[in-house]
């Protein structure tokens, strides 16, 4: 069995407790996921694989995909557009944060 992507919403990585829970894995892969999130894929084939690994903010768009029921999916797209707001006040580049905000629109 695949292991569940853990999604990583701001306010979180800014939380201490949050970070101090997170297993040697899960601060490896939070580690590359700020590092995606500072600068955009570099090409069109690269934004795809990034698409298809969930790496960046994409990795949201997995999350959603494996949750199950109707009412789950509702309150994690609630939170994630929240998160969206917050991201776009920092980050530099908004090329994957704006490209998981439109896929939304079909969710």
């Amino acid at each position: 069995m695949e292991k569940r992507m853990k999604p990583f919403f701001l306010d979180e990585i800014e939380n201490a407790e949050f970070l101090s829970s997170l297993s040697s894995n899960e601060r490896d892969e939070l580690e590359l996921y700020l590092q995606d999130m500072k600068s955009p894929p570099r090409s069109s084939d690269e934004d795809i694989n990034w698409q298809t690994d969930g790496r960046s903010y994409y990795r949201m768009l997995h999350v959603l995909a494996d949750l199950c029921s109707r009412e789950e999916k509702q309150a994690f797209v609630t939170r994630l557009r929240e998160d969206i707001s917050k991201w776009r006040t920092r980050a530099k580049d908004f090329y994957v944060i704006e490209s998981v905000e439109h896929a939304l629109k079909r969710v």
